[in-house]
């Protein structure tokens, strides 16, 4: 690459990585927050009940793409006999089947203060600040010339992370059964795409844990 495209794209990759690492420090920060304000929290089970408009979808002029809706996803949890009901703090375009469930975590002198259990916009905040770290750290790395099976292995890890965080955040728990639960019973085609990402990031680490070393002991 000529040193004057070079120079300004390192520079703006740079700029990428920066907010990535603010995003994942704030991330990471309300993170520890949340879990100290509810450390004392009790835990119940809740259902999937409803949903609320979050964003309306439409064309995007600045992407010049057309984007979907989003939707608060409500949960029904009981304390003492009473019926309650707490919503994502963000919007997810997969709605999952009626009555599936939820860990949920309510403060026992105000059962009305509740928190969804799994992932949050906190944890899509630090799913964010690892894109704009790893991706653009990624690419610098080949601008400058470099190559072989590390740079491999790289690339394998972050569809491996992108893949598995898209259907975390999908799904809402980081806990494979709930993932593979919700992929049953709240199936679209656009979950073929986080599960592409992982079978193509698997390959690639196999491939270059394993088989390359075989090459390089025949080699010698």
């Amino acid at each position: 690459m000529d040193k004057k495209v070079k120079i300004p794209a390192s520079i703006f990759l740079f700029i990428v990585i920066l907010c990535g690492m603010l995003l994942l420090f704030f991330g990471i920060k309300n993170t520890i927050q949340l879990n100290q304000t509810s450390n004392h929290y009790h835990s119940t089970e809740g259902y999937f009940v409803d949903y609320t408009l979050y964003s309306e979808g439409g064309y995007d002029a600045v992407r010049h793409k057309h984007t979907n809706d989003t939707y608060q996803l409500i949960y029904q949890y009981t304390v003492n006999g009473q019926d309650y009901t707490v919503a994502t703090d963000y919007g997810s375009g997969v709605i999952p089947e009626i009555g599936s469930t939820k860990q949920i975590k309510y403060d026992p002198n105000a059962p009305e203060n509740a928190i969804i259990g799994g992932t949050n916009s906190d944890n899509a905040m630090i799913f964010i600040g690892f894109l704009f770290v790893a991706i653009p750290l990624f690419m610098f790395l080949v601008m400058i010339g470099v190559s072989g099976r590390f740079i491999r292995i790289w690339a394998g890890m972050i569809l491996l992370i992108v893949g598995y965080g898209a259907l975390s955040i999908m799904a809402g728990s980081f806990s494979p059964v709930k993932i593979i639960e919700f992929f049953f019973f709240s199936f679209t085609l656009f979950l073929f795409i986080p599960i592409l990402l992982i079978v193509v990031g698997v390959f690639i680490l196999i491939v270059n844990l394993f088989f390359d070393k075989v090459e390089i002991q025949e080699e010698k």
